[in-house]
């Protein structure tokens, strides 16, 4: 919930959402059907927001291809997160 009331108060045009990190504590399949980038996605869009698009990526080379597909040069890109996110910073 924090994250959707977070991502609610973006105005920005686009939101790129990435796989969800897994670590310790979250093993149990009842809790990881709870939460999804789709259902993310999906409550984020309920509230009124500014993004006109959301894209979701599950593999690192789909995020990478579509950002250096995407990105003209003059966008500010906010990125963060866990796990292997911060590799993305070497190719740009």
């Amino acid at each position: 919930k924090d994250f959707v009331k977070a991502f609610r108060k973006i105005k920005a045009e686009k939101l790129i959402l990435y796989k969800i990190y897994e670590v310790l504590g979250r093993e149990d399949k009842a809790l990881k059907n709870k939460v999804s980038l789709e259902k993310l996605k999906k409550e984020i869009l309920r509230g009124k927001n500014f993004f006109k698009e959301i894209r979701i990526y599950y593999q690192f080379k789909q995020l990478l291809n579509f950002l250096k597909k995407d990105l003209k040069g003059k966008e500010i890109v906010v990125i963060m997160g866990a796990g292997d996110i911060y590799e993305i910073n070497k190719f740009f």
